[in-house]
């Protein structure tokens, strides 16, 4: 099940539109990123967690959809996030869509 960052979300052709571009919130930890989308009204969803070398755990791989586009109010834009991380560990107002949930 998604949680969403937001209280309400409203999605197809009847969801209001958003004014406010999705900000890039790759690189950013996933509390940041959370933060982030939820002050320009996007919502937050964990799709997956991959290993990465290069990166601590916690941080966004992807995001979709990307930067600059415009959805609708409370859309939850979707992010990959590098491992390990620790899914008790994220946010309350980011949803955890992994295959364990």
């Amino acid at each position: 099940m998604l949680v969403a960052c937001s209280e309400q979300v409203v999605e197809g052709d009847n969801a209001p539109r958003n004014p406010n571009p999705v900000p890039s919130v790759i690189g950013k930890s996933v509390q940041r990123a959370a933060l982030a989308l939820e002050l320009v009204t996007y919502g937050c969803g964990i799709i997956d967690i991959r290993q990465r070398d290069s990166l601590p755990g916690g941080r966004v791989l992807e995001q979709t959809p990307d930067a600059g586009h415009r959805g609708g109010l409370g859309q939850v834009v979707m992010v990959v996030v590098s491992g390990p991380y620790d899914l008790k560990a994220k946010p309350a107002n980011c949803g955890d869509r992994t295959e364990g949930s």
